[in-house]
């Protein structure tokens, strides 16, 4: 997932406490 990699490299370094839904789209379709 591009989520995943963006939150494992250097430039995600400033998010921190955050939940992000991965959920596939799922929850803009509901």
């Amino acid at each position: 997932s591009e989520v995943v990699s963006f939150l494992a490299s250097d430039g995600a370094a400033y998010i921190t406490g955050q939940n992000i839904r991965v959920d596939g789209g799922i929850t803009k379709s509901v």
